[in-house]
């Protein structure tokens, strides 16, 4: 009998007491509904253990679905909302191969508001390494969990101490009064915001060459959500900021008599914060309110890569910029390098959040070689996603008039090295 076909709007995305995002069900579901196409980039089996390989601090092997001993979905690329179904060792879903696709379906009646799960039945290659009791240990605690993502066979003995579990997150208004940044990104999200890390933006995404370098998202925050990382910013962190201005260069000197050749040094006025290295003075208060975790929290960096459309490296740097009345960035093809090994094809997503105070302000970016693009930044909340090195510039800050001192705009920016493969 064939199975019976769940409309989508019975799956939701959420974040998960497992592990990271989940997704749960909306209404109620049948045993033997078909819920989902396991979505992604077929490649061969030799390349999918060549980017596992890449970082081994990656669990990219969660996203890593086998068809055969030849060929492998990849859901990091091209995947759809079934790479976020969680492993369990009792679950209610199983996988099925069908004409070499892959489908989840329910294997027993689902519950509205129940999480959606399966056994990943995962397999290693040759020897583990020592950390493998970490790497693939499994957060289901269902009574019979085998403390593992692997097969029952492979486990070995389970674990005494099982790695500690994720903490669950509090509900709303127990954060409000907790004054913390969320731990994922992914609960700032709108429902649009849910649906681009699911599928990834309707527009072009940053990896096809005909697409702008820059790409604006402006419906993709909860708005109600961000009173209170607003108010963390402006009330706890914003004392760790330090200036990061650099006035243009005296043009009455003597590169001024050098013929008419006119020259730009790199010039700003903005504040920030490096919440990079255990030497950086704003990372404790970072850690503190939460801003740290979010800005390094798997959704952000799974974000990244669904707008972006490119495997982005495990580890990225993060840096909190905030520009007051006046406060812009000079024309530059990378925000504030410091090594040259930054200088490489990356991408960089902005969270960007605006006090009342702000009017307006601008991103002009290069196109066809010529500064012809441009984003508008103030006024609402948004995700800004940058494929660099490209130039670009942000105009001075115009604040509403009146409201000269107290207008800001924050960027929480996160900048991830492009994987290989």
């Amino acid at each position: 009998m064939a199975a019976r076909r769940a409309p989508s709007r019975l799956l939701s995305l959420r974040v998960s007491p497992i592990h990271g995002l989940g997704v749960f069900a909306a209404g109620p579901i049948r045993a033997g509904t078909r819920l989902i196409e396991y979505a992604g980039e077929r490649i061969t089996r030799a390349r999918a253990d060549a980017r596992c390989e890449d970082d081994p601090t990656d669990r990219a092997f969660s996203f890593m679905f086998t068809l055969d001993g030849r060929l492998v979905i990849d859901a990091a690329r091209d995947g759809n909302m079934a790479r976020f179904i969680n492993h369990s060792c009792e679950p209610n879903c199983e996988s099925t191969i069908e004409d070499h696709r892959v489908y989840i379906e329910a294997q027993s009646d689902i519950r509205r508001g129940e999480e959606l799960t399966y056994d990943y039945h995962l397999t290693t290659n040759g020897p583990r390494g020592r950390n493998w009791r970490t790497e693939y240990a499994c957060y289901c605690r269902s009574p019979n969990c085998r403390g593992s993502l692997l097969e029952a066979d492979e486990n070995g003995p389970i674990p005494r101490r099982l790695p500690a579990r994720p903490a669950t997150p509090p509900a709303p208004g127990a954060r409000e009064r907790a004054e913390r940044f969320p731990s994922e990104f992914a609960e700032l999200l709108s429902e649009a915001g849910l649906g681009v890390l699911c599928t990834g933006p309707r527009r072009p995404t940053l990896r096809h060459k005909s697409a702008a370098p820059i790409l604006l998202l402006p419906d993709v925050l909860a708005t109600t959500r961000l009173a209170s990382p607003l108010a963390l910013l402006e009330g706890a962190f914003r004392k760790h900021l330090r200036p990061l201005h650099v006035p243009i260069a005296d043009a009455t000197g003597r590169r001024a008599k050098r013929g008419r050749r006119e020259s730009m040094p790199p010039t700003q006025r903005v504040l920030g914060a490096d919440l990079n290295g255990r030497r950086s003075p704003a990372l404790q208060a970072a850690q503190a309110i939460g801003l740290h975790d979010m800005l390094h929290s798997q959704t952000f960096r799974n974000f990244a890569e669904a707008v972006s459309g490119q495997r982005l490296h495990n580890e990225w740097d993060c840096q909190v910029l905030c520009y007051e009345s006046g406060g812009y960035l000079g024309p530059h093809r990378d925000h504030l390098p410091r090594r040259k090994a930054r200088r490489e094809a990356r991408i960089d997503l902005h969270v960007t959040l605006c006090n009342e105070g702000v009017q307006t302000q601008w991103l002009v970016y290069e196109r066809d070689r010529y500064l012809t693009g441009s984003v508008r930044l103030g006024g609402r909340p948004a995700v800004i996603a940058c494929r660099l090195p490209c130039w670009h510039y942000t105009t001075p800050l115009l604040p509403r008039p009146g409201r000269e001192r107290e207008a800001r705009r924050w960027v929480l920016r996160g900048s991830f090295r492009i994987a290989e493969g």
